[in-house]
């Protein structure tokens, strides 16, 4: 947190234009969806699941590549962390490893719960809990292989999981559920279905509903007309802060075998 409060409020400090890399939100599917929900065509929202798998790691293809000390500068690569020999491996698999990357929560899981946050107004969780470990690809890498997370945003009294089993590339879903029926964002690449299913409720989504066509661009382009205009960019400095405040309460949760709490006040986090 204490990384992370710093790089906040320097950005804030300055006059700097900074767009967050979580280029997902910007797509005309994230935009329609957003402008849906926030009109109430989904209902209240009260839980958003992803399962995201894949047969194996993604680092696995990193690690794939030859590479040579003289390639590279390893000093400056290892930054801040301990210092170690050259190795190989930890450069070009690095998202797995847990000194470089903290596994799937903390990587795949920025752009979930990113949309999560811009689809459905939500901020920050309240508590979070995680499972997780090496199950299937037991090798040098430190970083979990399966992971599961459980947040809970008690203001919006709304439930979000977020699962990736590497193993099994089968199961993948994205789905928002609503008191007038679903959302299923899992191709985010493709249009976005909605429907009644699941709901019983007189005023649920009718049948053959799509969602509205909105005008968006792409994260690339808004940032440049950003920089002209100092307008506000689409995923600005405060959507990073809920993002990573989410997943590092997470790989703490992993951590410490406990729930993490948010406090909003102190902007810091804690068992509870």
């Amino acid at each position: 947190m204490k990384e992370l409060l710093t790089a906040v409020d320097t950005v804030k400090r300055s006059d700097r234009v900074v767009q967050m890399g979580t280029q997902v939100r910007a797509t005309p599917q994230a935009m329609a969806a957003r402008k849906f929900v926030s009109e109430g065509g989904l209902g209240p929202v009260f839980k958003v699941e992803q399962s995201r798998n894949a047969y194996k790691p993604y680092w696995h293809r990193y690690g794939e590549r030859s590479l040579a000390e003289s390639d590279t500068d390893w000093r400056a690569f290892v930054m801040h962390r301990k210092a170690r020999p050259f190795d190989a491996d930890q450069h070009t698999a690095w998202y797995g490893y847990r000194d470089f990357s903290r596994g799937p929560h903390a990587n795949l899981m920025v752009h979930f719960i990113d949309l999560v946050h811009h689809i459905t107004g939500a901020e920050v969780p309240s508590r979070v809990v995680t499972l997780g470990g090496t199950y299937r690809w037991k090798d040098a890498r430190t970083a979990p292989d399966s992971v599961e997370t459980i947040l809970e945003y008690q203001k919006e009294s709304m439930l979000v999981r977020y699962s990736s089993a590497f193993g099994t590339s089968s199961g993948n879903y994205m789905h928002l559920y609503g008191t007038k029926g679903m959302l299923n964002a899992t191709q985010w690449g493709r249009p976005w279905p909605i429907s009644g299913a699941g709901s019983q409720e007189p005023d649920r989504i009718a049948e053959g509903a799509t969602l509205p066509e909105v005008e968006s661009k792409p994260l690339m382009l808004d940032w440049l007309e950003c920089l002209r205009t100092r307008r506000t960019p689409i995923a600005p400095i405060d959507a990073g802060y809920s993002h990573s405040v989410a997943v590092i309460m997470s790989d703490e949760a992993l951590i410490r075998g406990k729930r993490m709490v948010y406090d909003a006040t102190r902007r810091a986090i804690r068992e509870g």
